[in-house]
């Protein structure tokens, strides 16, 4: 677990005084792992997938001269162990994006995240679950977001349902709206009212 390519004699602390500590040997670097009750440790500069500006410098910044009509984004299981925050972090990316290909009103397309895993028979606290209403509010903050649901096209066993031929259609429904002047919402039904109902809540 962790990132470092190579061999250990090739890496080393080193210092302006031009000593060093090298990470082999019996003087190297000493660790140890993040106790469990800090939560979600953070991640490493160098991880592939999750390090700091690693999707931004790799796969944006390189091609911020393009012409874009809109961007989508399916996301957020990664952050589901600590999602308190997502919707600032989801806000200031597609301002930076946004601002990246020189276009204030780029449209986003949010799918939310699908459901996943063990089912239960009551409701409990859910990092999944907070990380889709963090997507909601990071969409409706805004006037050229969609949020496309997901939750209903999930897979117990695969957090990577197979289904994504409906998620696209959603996508594309906000798409037609918000890049394309369609008559439909962006987003498909919202909330406006919730009542209790005998045993139900309609």
């Amino acid at each position: 677990e962790g990132g470092l390519l190579g061999t250990a004699d090739q890496r080393a602390t080193r210092f302006p005084d031009g000593t060093s500590v090298p990470l082999a040997g019996p003087q190297g670097w000493r660790w140890r792992r993040a106790p469990a009750s800090i939560g979600d440790p953070p991640h490493a500069p160098w991880e592939a997938v999750a390090g700091f500006s690693g999707i931004y410098n790799a796969m944006i910044a390189p091609i911020g001269p393009y012409g874009l009509r809109g961007a989508a984004w399916y996301q957020g299981e990664a952050n589901a162990g600590s999602p308190d925050g997502y919707a600032e972090k989801l806000a200031s990316m597609m301002a930076a994006w946004r601002g990246q290909f020189d276009s204030p009103n780029l449209p986003f397309l949010i799918a939310q995240l699908s459901s996943w895993g063990l089912r239960v028979p009551r409701p409990i606290e859910s990092g999944f679950a907070q990380i889709r209403e963090e997507q909601r509010q990071a969409g409706a903050a805004g006037a050229h977001a969609a949020l496309a649901g997901a939750v209903d096209l999930g897979d117990v066993v695969d957090i990577h349902p197979a289904n994504k031929q409906d998620v696209g259609h959603r996508l594309a429904r906000g798409a037609e709206a918000l890049t394309y002047g369609g008559k439909a919402s962006p987003s498909g039904p919202w909330p406006v009212e919730a009542r209790r109902d005998g045993t139900a809540i309609r």
